[in-house]
């Protein structure tokens, strides 16, 4: 769902990771400067700085727009198919096709079975049983079955 662009992190790697060499400020008792003495240095790696920083957070924002867009989508694009005798024969089962505005051929549609009470009849879920695919399309779904459900069968379609 989400589009987050990863980023590969690559740590800073030397030879003697850790050392400094301490240098005291002249003028004073006290007071040190520390630089590093790693040695070779075989990976800058990548620094926490601003920049890098910035990029994630412009990566994390751009892939909360991309999940608040499909989520936007699944809410409007929930609606209720009831299907009766509006079956048509094809090779091997048949077919009904209902309107699903917002649907697209790349859309996968997820059905649950809705009953007009809080437990659907032994009819309904025999029925249902019998719906073996739901392919969306342009604007629609197309439910195909093994044989046509005797009962008029209540779907929520979701994409």
């Amino acid at each position: 769902m989400s589009n987050f662009v990863t980023k590969t992190w690559v740590d800073r790697d030397v030879e003697h990771p850790g050392r400094r060499t301490e240098t005291l400020v002249s003028g004073t008792v006290s007071t040190y400067d520390y630089t590093r003495t790693e040695g070779t240095v075989y990976a800058e790696g990548d620094l926490p700085d601003a920049t890098t920083l910035n990029a994630l957070e412009g990566r994390i924002d751009d892939a909360f727009e991309d999940t608040e867009t499909e989520i936007d989508k699944i809410a409007t694009t929930s609606e209720f198919a009831v299907l009766t005798t509006d079956w048509t024969s094809e090779t091997g089962g048949y077919y009904a096709t209902k309107t699903l505005t917002g649907a697209t051929t790349s859309d996968i549609p997820h059905v649950s079975l809705r009953s007009a009470t809080n437990y659907p009849t032994d009819a309904e879920i025999s029925d249902s049983a019998l719906i073996v695919s739901v392919i969306a399309g342009t604007d629609e779904v197309t439910f195909h079955a093994t044989a046509t459900p005797s009962a008029t069968v209540n779907l929520e379609v979701r994409l």
